[in-house]
């Protein structure tokens, strides 16, 4: 008996960046603290994998090294971050 393949219809992903505006080993981002409310510097993604959450529309987290928190990036961050990176979904 054969396997019957069912593929998933998915939306059409948003265009890369430009290859030469990335950084190779990590891209950093500021996010603020909700607890300190202290902006913290984030440099624990990678260029593309800030990309495929972005893309897909997954959690980005960050965290703070003073109150040893994680917590999820707002939407006016993920904005932020998206326009460092030149890179917009479709509407």
């Amino acid at each position: 008996m054969t396997a019957k393949i069912i593929r998933l219809a998915l939306a059409h992903p948003a265009p890369w960046p430009k290859h030469d505006k990335l950084p190779l080993d990590w891209a950093p981002f500021m996010s603020t603290c909700p607890t300190c409310n202290e902006p913290r510097l984030q440099m624990g993604y990678g260029p593309w994998s800030l990309i495929r959450r972005l893309n897909g529309d997954r959690p980005i987290e960050a965290w703070c090294v003073t109150c040893d928190r994680f917590w999820s990036i707002s939407a006016h961050e993920r904005l932020a971050l998206a326009k460092q990176f030149e890179y917009l979904r479709p509407i």
